[in-house]
Protein backbone atom coordinates (compact mmCIF):
# COMPACT_ATOMS: atom_id res chain seq x y z
CA UNK A 1 0.00 0.00 0.00
CA UNK A 2 2.57 2.50 1.25
CA UNK A 3 4.84 1.78 -2.24
CA UNK A 4 1.08 2.17 -4.42
CA UNK A 5 1.04 5.75 -2.82
CA UNK A 6 4.53 7.12 -2.62
CA UNK A 7 4.38 5.62 -6.84
CA UNK A 8 1.22 8.20 -7.61
CA UNK A 9 3.07 10.53 -5.44
CA UNK A 10 5.95 10.46 -7.69
CA UNK A 11 4.35 10.57 -10.88
CA UNK A 12 2.14 13.58 -9.60
CA UNK A 13 5.43 15.61 -8.26
CA UNK A 14 6.98 14.86 -11.70
CA UNK A 15 3.51 15.80 -13.44
CA UNK A 16 3.56 19.32 -11.51
CA UNK A 17 7.43 19.78 -12.62
CA UNK A 18 6.67 19.16 -16.15
CA UNK A 19 3.77 21.55 -16.59
CA UNK A 20 5.51 24.14 -14.55
CA UNK A 21 8.45 24.21 -16.68
CA UNK A 22 5.73 24.12 -20.04
CA UNK A 23 4.01 26.69 -18.85
CA UNK A 24 6.55 29.23 -16.76
CA UNK A 25 5.56 32.24 -17.77
CA UNK A 26 1.88 31.48 -17.22
CA UNK A 27 3.05 30.61 -13.95
CA UNK A 28 4.91 33.75 -13.18
CA UNK A 29 2.15 35.77 -13.93
CA UNK A 30 -0.63 33.80 -11.34
CA UNK A 31 2.38 33.94 -9.04
CA UNK A 32 3.06 37.94 -9.39
CA UNK A 33 -0.48 38.77 -9.39
CA UNK A 34 -1.16 36.48 -6.61
CA UNK A 35 1.87 38.31 -4.34
CA UNK A 36 0.53 42.02 -5.69
CA UNK A 37 -2.76 40.88 -4.42
CA UNK A 38 -1.69 39.55 -0.93
CA UNK A 39 1.26 41.78 -0.05
CA UNK A 40 0.20 42.84 3.19
CA UNK A 41 -0.20 38.89 4.37
CA UNK A 42 3.03 37.52 2.96
CA UNK A 43 5.13 40.74 4.54
CA UNK A 44 3.36 40.46 8.13
CA UNK A 45 3.67 35.67 7.39
CA UNK A 46 7.39 36.86 6.91
CA UNK A 47 7.56 39.26 9.93
CA UNK A 48 6.62 36.63 11.88
CA UNK A 49 8.42 33.68 11.18
CA UNK A 50 11.89 36.18 10.73
CA UNK A 51 11.01 37.17 14.94
CA UNK A 52 10.15 33.66 15.86
CA UNK A 53 13.26 31.82 14.01
CA UNK A 54 16.15 34.10 14.46
CA UNK A 55 18.63 32.01 16.13
CA UNK A 56 17.28 29.30 13.33
CA UNK A 57 17.69 31.52 10.80
CA UNK A 58 21.49 33.19 11.51
CA UNK A 59 22.75 29.51 11.58
CA UNK A 60 21.35 28.51 8.31
CA UNK A 61 22.12 31.85 7.01
CA UNK A 62 26.04 31.11 8.19
CA UNK A 63 26.33 27.68 6.87
CA UNK A 64 24.75 28.52 3.45
CA UNK A 65 27.31 31.65 3.08
CA UNK A 66 30.34 29.06 3.40
CA UNK A 67 29.09 26.78 1.03
CA UNK A 68 28.39 29.18 -1.32
CA UNK A 69 30.55 31.36 -1.31
CA UNK A 70 30.40 34.32 -3.97
CA UNK A 71 32.50 34.12 -6.79
CA UNK A 72 30.87 37.44 -8.33
CA UNK A 73 32.91 39.52 -5.67
CA UNK A 74 36.41 37.48 -6.33
CA UNK A 75 35.80 37.58 -10.40
CA UNK A 76 35.07 41.45 -10.49
CA UNK A 77 38.05 41.77 -8.09
CA UNK A 78 40.01 40.11 -10.87
CA UNK A 79 38.66 41.91 -14.09
CA UNK A 80 38.79 45.13 -12.31
CA UNK A 81 42.95 44.01 -11.84
CA UNK A 82 43.20 42.97 -15.55
CA UNK A 83 41.60 46.29 -16.33
CA UNK A 84 44.19 48.10 -14.49
CA UNK A 85 47.38 46.59 -16.23
CA UNK A 86 47.59 43.35 -14.03
CA UNK A 87 50.24 44.93 -11.95
CA UNK A 88 51.46 47.45 -9.31
CA UNK A 89 51.27 51.15 -10.83
CA UNK A 90 54.66 51.74 -8.25
CA UNK A 91 56.68 48.73 -8.59
CA UNK A 92 55.60 46.23 -10.84
CA UNK A 93 54.75 43.47 -8.72
CA UNK A 94 52.17 41.25 -10.79
CA UNK A 95 51.15 38.68 -8.29
CA UNK A 96 47.22 39.15 -8.13
CA UNK A 97 47.16 37.38 -4.46
CA UNK A 98 49.16 40.22 -3.39
CA UNK A 99 47.57 42.97 -5.32
CA UNK A 100 44.98 45.35 -4.13
CA UNK A 101 42.57 48.17 -5.63
CA UNK A 102 43.59 51.93 -4.36
CA UNK A 103 41.57 54.82 -4.80
CA UNK A 104 44.19 56.86 -5.74
CA UNK A 105 42.43 60.27 -4.22
CA UNK A 106 42.38 58.43 -1.15
CA UNK A 107 38.47 57.96 0.20
CA UNK A 108 38.65 54.16 -0.15
CA UNK A 109 37.64 53.88 3.29
CA UNK A 110 34.55 55.66 3.24
CA UNK A 111 33.07 54.32 0.01
CA UNK A 112 33.67 50.95 1.32
CA UNK A 113 31.96 51.73 4.56
CA UNK A 114 29.12 52.63 2.66
CA UNK A 115 28.85 50.19 -0.08
CA UNK A 116 30.01 46.92 1.63
CA UNK A 117 30.42 43.79 -0.56
CA UNK A 118 29.11 45.86 -3.66
CA UNK A 119 32.21 47.91 -3.63
CA UNK A 120 33.88 45.84 -6.81
CA UNK A 121 30.48 45.37 -8.58
CA UNK A 122 30.39 49.29 -8.39
CA UNK A 123 34.64 50.07 -8.74
CA UNK A 124 34.11 47.63 -11.93
CA UNK A 125 31.12 50.10 -13.72
CA UNK A 126 33.21 52.86 -12.76
CA UNK A 127 36.15 51.76 -14.73
CA UNK A 128 34.91 50.46 -17.49
CA UNK A 129 32.61 54.41 -17.89
CA UNK A 130 36.11 55.77 -17.92
CA UNK A 131 36.71 56.39 -13.89
CA UNK A 132 40.59 57.39 -13.41
CA UNK A 133 40.23 57.48 -9.30
CA UNK A 134 41.59 53.75 -9.11
CA UNK A 135 44.69 52.03 -9.30
CA UNK A 136 46.57 48.86 -8.51
CA UNK A 137 49.32 48.52 -6.16
CA UNK A 138 50.56 45.85 -4.03
CA UNK A 139 49.58 45.64 -0.60
CA UNK A 140 53.36 46.70 0.29
CA UNK A 141 52.86 50.11 -2.16
CA UNK A 142 49.67 50.80 -0.89
CA UNK A 143 50.35 50.68 3.35
CA UNK A 144 53.65 52.82 2.18
CA UNK A 145 51.34 55.37 0.36
CA UNK A 146 48.93 55.56 2.99
CA UNK A 147 51.51 56.13 5.59
CA UNK A 148 52.87 58.71 3.15
CA UNK A 149 50.05 60.70 2.74
CA UNK A 150 48.64 60.17 6.09
CA UNK A 151 45.23 58.24 4.76
CA UNK A 152 43.73 56.72 7.88
CA UNK A 153 40.47 55.66 8.19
Amino acid sequence: MIEIITDKRSRRIEYERRYRNEHREQEREKSRRYRAKHLDEINEHQRKYRAENKGKRSKYLKIYRLEHKDTRRADARLEIIVMLGGKCTRCGFDDVRALQVDHVNGNGNKQRKRLGNSIYMIMLEDIKNGSQEYQILCANCNWIKRYEKNERS
